[in-house]
């Protein structure tokens, strides 16, 4: 699930990047969501219970922040369900 997160992360980046508002004074003219850390279990050969991601989002004037984390938020309440429908012990921290 973190994986999906991390890729629901990097299509709302694409997003911002092609139909996103533009601020030409910077060098990224466009609103940014990072990746900066993941951290998803304790060993290669144990399924991990939990994943945790540090991410960032970087707006230019025009772009609602709180739009963009609702997009985001919906986008990992989907990953939660499509999870629980084989594995109904799956939840959200």
């Amino acid at each position: 699930m973190g994986c999906d997160f991390v890729t629901a992360l990097r299509a709302e980046q694409d997003r911002l990047a092609k139909k996103g508002g533009r601020d030409g004074d910077y060098d990224i003219p466009y609103s940014t969501v990072h990746v900066g850390k993941m951290k998803p279990g304790v060993a290669l050969n144990i399924v991990p219970n939990l994943c945790h991601v540090d991410f960032e989002i970087r707006t230019v004037a025009t772009d609602d922040p709180e739009r963009i984390m609702a997009r985001l938020q919906h986008a990992a309440a989907m990953i939660v369900e499509s999870a629980a429908r084989t594995a109904p012990e799956v939840d959200r921290y």
